[in-house]
């Protein structure tokens, strides 16, 4: 039996999605059509086919597990789960990685993992783990991968090459990051992809400061049309806590526009997940971790406190008293605390 064009057709999609020759997949199917097992099992070859396309699951997830490679990763960090246009999940691991066989050079890796290739999960910061990835690009210093359904699960365990410890486990991390004052973060700007606009997952900077302000707010996603909540912080460091001209804001040319030009808002911005920092507020300090991606914007992959001052209640952030019933102004920023 030779197979309907509509079924190679499929199987040509079959083929690039899954990355499976489509050779291979034809064969496949040929196999199980001259089977002499099904004789007489089938009214007819539609039948067949039918039950053949029950069976390539199988085939589809064996090939995958064949190709996929495993890795020890330390977990950077984990983003929340989000909805995309079409209504799937998806988020992103950030880690260094081992491979367990083969090239054993520790790498930075990042998997993407979605709903309808992956476990849908967000791993805890800083745990350690085995698990199988797709790789869809490798340098010399970095990995690209995507999850694969119930083939991509993460496995807790504990690693040679790392620390248990937490601190220890921080400094390792460090030692990788470039470090970035924030009066040269212009010069520092994260990297991006060759030929895009679109900023490298692993051309992370490393800033210590301390947040000055910070909102929670809402608004509705471009892509999906529903509502969703971001975070937004303001960092100060040592470098520009002396320089009142920094946090004000200017006008500027748009880079562009040259025709045209455009309000530079003062102060160094930090754009990062509500939960990073629902429980911390104004005054704490902590290493921010992320992309700089102007000379006063950050996006924040995740934040490392090391003085936690707690948001107060709408009713603490009222001063009351029978002389004073106003709010205080809000205290500046002690350099020397930075």
């Amino acid at each position: 039996m030779t197979l309907p064009q509509e079924k190679i057709d499929s199987l040509n999609q079959l083929s690039q999605i899954h990355g499976i020759p489509i050779q291979d997949l034809v064969s496949y199917y040929e196999k199980h059509l001259a089977d002499p097992n099904y004789n007489g099992k089938f009214k007819s070859q539609s039948e067949l086919l039918n039950y053949i396309d029950s069976l390539i699951v199988g085939f589809i997830g064996e090939f995958a597990n064949n190709v996929m490679d495993e890795v020890e990763m330390l977990i950077l960090d984990s983003s929340t789960p989000r909805e995309s246009k079409n209504q799937n999940y998806f988020n992103r691991h950030l880690a260094l990685a081992k491979r367990t066989s083969g090239d054993t050079k520790m790498k930075w890796l990042s998997v993407m993992n979605m709903e309808e290739t992956g476990e849908m999960i967000q791993l805890p910061d800083l745990s350690t783990g085995k698990m199988k990835i797709s790789i869809t690009k490798e340098t010399d210093q970095t990995i690209e991968a995507f999850s694969r359904t119930g083939l991509s699960n993460f496995t807790p365990q504990g690693l040679t090459w790392v620390s248990p410890n937490e601190a220890e486990k921080k400094d390792f991390i460090r030692k990788i990051i470039k470090p970035v004052e924030i009066a040269q973060a212009g010069k520092n700007l994260s990297l991006k992809l060759d030929g895009t606009d679109m900023i490298s997952p692993f051309s992370l900077r490393l800033i210590s400061g301390t947040i000055s302000s910070r909102r929670l707010s809402k608004k509705v996603d471009d892509e999906t049309r529903k509502e969703r909540e971001s975070g937004i912080i303001n960092i100060v460091d040592k470098s520009v806590a002396l320089n009142p001209d920094f946090f004000k804001n200017k006008t500027i040319t748009d880079p562009k526009d040259a025709s045209k030009t455009k309000i530079q808002y003062g102060g160094f911005a930090g754009f990062c997940e509500p939960d990073d920092i629902r429980n911390i507020d104004r005054g704490t300090q902590a290493e921010f971790i992320g992309y700089i991606t102007s000379p006063q914007n950050m996006n924040v992959v995740t934040i490392w406190t090391s003085l936690v001052v707690a948001p107060k209640t709408p009713t603490q952030r009222l001063k009351t008293g029978k002389t004073d019933n106003k709010q205080s102004a809000p205290s500046g920023i002690n350099p020397a605390a930075l």
